[in-house]
């Protein structure tokens, strides 16, 4: 009689349910990672598309533009993750994620010549060439009247006058923290900023951009530090002195009873008076 093969048996290997367990919470980490806002590695705050800064040549990216730039130009110029030295920082990404602005870090070491701020000059230059060819076809004269007189303070650097934090003038003092906790105080610092960032015509193409940065500024830096600070973090879009000039009026604006700012325009005063036609204005290079 021929032998009949018995029927193979159907072997079911049956996984640990250590191992299941262990899946399912890989699985469910990785996708809490995905939809949770990434945190700045070094204020712990959401990191916006906005603002998002890549350290190079190490290219870690779990940084704002601003934490990452205090870090580097303070004690030391290294990344804070890896500690490797840091040269550039690449930042004002493309929706591609493609193209970028870089930003040099500034030396530690006592700057004994001017070469190290001509090379930052001929750099926002070279970045910012692109964007210009736009911004000289337009008829000054075509500038809001606050956008002219704006302009004719910053030609003639000049400064709104000083006034007492008292409950008389109304006026207050304000720290970075009340600015990231005070709804009202953070849209009055956004309004300020938008309309200002108007008199700069090389400022157009990224305007919303450095909105967001100066934002991260207030938010963490002492504006009128005896460091000054927030200039250093201004100085490379605006030029040091037009800094100095806007991180002042900003304070200054922050701190008045104002919720406007053509309001905050009519109080303020200054050491030459301004004339109701300014005419053109050219605020030349930065």
């Amino acid at each position: 009689m021929a032998a009949t093969a018995s029927p193979a048996p159907n072997i079911t290997q049956e996984r640990p349910p250590e191992f299941t367990k262990d899946v399912e919470s890989i699985s469910s980490s990785t996708s809490d990672t995905l939809q949770t806002p990434e945190s700045c590695c070094i204020c712990l705050g959401t990191i916006s598309s906005a603002t998002r800064a890549v350290a190079t040549p190490c290219l870690h990216a779990c940084f704002d533009f601003s934490c990452l730039v205090t870090w580097l130009e303070g004690a030391q110029s290294v990344c804070p993750v890896c500690k490797q030295a840091i040269e550039n920082v690449k930042y004002n990404f493309d929706p591609t994620g493609t193209g970028f602005q870089k930003y040099r870090i500034k030396c530690t070491a006592p700057v004994t010549s001017s070469n190290a701020r001509s090379t930052r000059t001929l750099h926002r230059r070279s970045e910012t060439r692109r964007h210009t060819s736009s911004r000289y076809s337009s008829n000054p004269n075509d500038k809001p009247d606050d956008i002219a007189r704006r302009q004719f303070v910053y030609k003639h650097r000049l400064r709104s006058l000083h006034m007492g934090v008292n409950r008389k003038s109304r006026f207050a003092n304000y720290t970075p923290r009340s600015v990231r906790q005070d709804p009202e105080l953070l849209s009055k610092a956004k309004a300020f900023i938008r309309r200002e960032l108007e008199v700069f015509d090389w400022t157009e193409a990224n305007r919303e951009w450095l909105v967001e940065y100066i934002i991260a500024i207030v938010k963490t830096v002492n504006l009128k530090g005896a460091e000054g600070k927030a200039e250093d973090l201004l100085e490379e879009f605006l030029g040091r002195e037009f800094a100095g000039v806007f991180i002042h009026e900003l304070n200054a604006f922050l701190k008045s009873p104002f919720v406007r700012v053509r309001d905050f325009d009519g109080w303020a005063q200054y050491e030459m008076d301004i004339p109701a036609d300014v005419g053109e204005v050219d605020l030349g290079e930065r």
